[in-house]
């Protein structure tokens, strides 16, 4: 075989090599939103041509570095039944798997006239081994051992945190070696994969594996505050009256104050809150707290807006939370006046 027709049968054992994987690999596909392609690690390969002489067993020896399914992928010139054996590092046939066993001639795969390829997988524990090929005719052949690391990902790409709270990542497919963030003053991950937000700003958490592949993540902190539209006039029907929520936040001394808009969209002036009650809850819908007045005045002219701050106190304030993804209600009435 020349060395143009051998560096061609090269490349196609490459490229035949992403076919075995899919075929033989059953890694259950994972679900994650990232995702790092199996990268493959030779234990073989035969950098020229060989050849078997009919009825003599050739041999060639590998090491397995890491327990799992090994692939052994053959391109020879012709499809030559064959016999193959693995022995252990004492010369030994391994035991546990079907071995020696027999491949027929169109067990192959044909790529051209003069060129047949052959792959199979080998569940094998990490060592040393030798593989005995015996032809059944004179053959000329290339093979390759290797092991294709599993598909990898992690269960985000990108995390919105508030300060103070956290949330767990995770990695499908390998082992993570280790969890680091690129600024802890933004947030800090621990061995587990918690990420806990410190401070509002951005950081990068990088999952490093057990064989030096990694993923990454994009954090974004923010601060602790809940944020909404305002709200127009033009948003809300015509003769009504609302009161809407838009920011709420903890002071230093742990009251809670929520800015409220009221929205007139009426030919009427507001000139007074009636029986208002404020009530903020975290998003599995339990109670942070509440307020309630009889009256407030206020005075919003028709078709216009006005902004009132509520203040929830510190004891009636029932538990800590994660204001950013909370839920506030406004309820009451208002009174009005026949100008405007």
């Amino acid at each position: 075989m020349n060395r143009a027709i051998w560096n061609a049968r090269k490349s196609l054992m490459l490229v035949f090599a992403v076919a075995v994987v899919t075929i033989l690999t059953s890694a259950a596909p994972v679900k994650a939103q990232t995702k790092t392609a199996g990268t493959q690690t030779d234990y073989y390969k035969s950098e020229h041509d060989e050849t078997a002489t009919a009825g003599v067993e050739k041999k060639f020896q590998f090491k397995v570095l890491k327990d799992g399914t090994t692939i052994f992928c053959l391109v020879t010139d012709q499809a030559s039944a064959m016999k193959i054996t693995l022995y252990d590092s004492t010369g030994t046939p391994v035991t546990g798997i079907k071995n020696p066993y027999s491949v027929s001639g169109d067990r192959y795969v044909l790529v051209s006239d003069d060129t047949h390829m052959f792959a199979d997988d080998w569940a094998l524990p990490k060592g040393e081994y030798t593989c005995g090929i015996t032809f059944e005719k004179d053959t000329t052949f290339a093979a390759r051992v290797y092991r294709v690391a599993p598909e990898v990902s992690i269960s985000q790409t990108r995390l919105e945190l508030t300060a103070g709270y956290s949330q767990r990542l995770s990695v499908s497919g390998e082992k993570v070696k280790t969890w680091t963030s690129k600024n802890k003053s933004v947030a800090i991950v621990d061995k587990k994969g918690k990420v806990t937000g410190k401070n509002s700003g951005k950081t990068t958490v990088t999952a490093t594996l057990v064989d030096g592949r990694k993923l990454t993540c994009s954090v974004i902190v923010r601060k602790n505050i809940y944020t909404d539209s305002k709200g127009t006039i033009s948003e809300i029907p015509a003769g009504s009256v609302i009161a809407q929520a838009y920011r709420a936040s903890l002071d230093s001394e742990g009251n809670l104050h929520v800015k409220v808009n009221v929205l007139n969209n009426t030919e009427k002036r507001i000139t007074a809150l009636s029986k208002m009650k404020v009530t903020v809850r975290d998003q599995k819908g339990r109670l942070v707290g509440y307020c309630k007045i009889n009256k407030r005045n206020i005075s919003v002219p028709a078709y216009s807006a006005k902004s009132t701050t509520f203040i929830i106190k510190k004891s009636d304030v029932k538990r800590t939370a994660d204001l950013r993804n909370a839920n506030v209600v406004c309820e009451g009435k208002f009174r009005a006046t026949q100008y405007r």
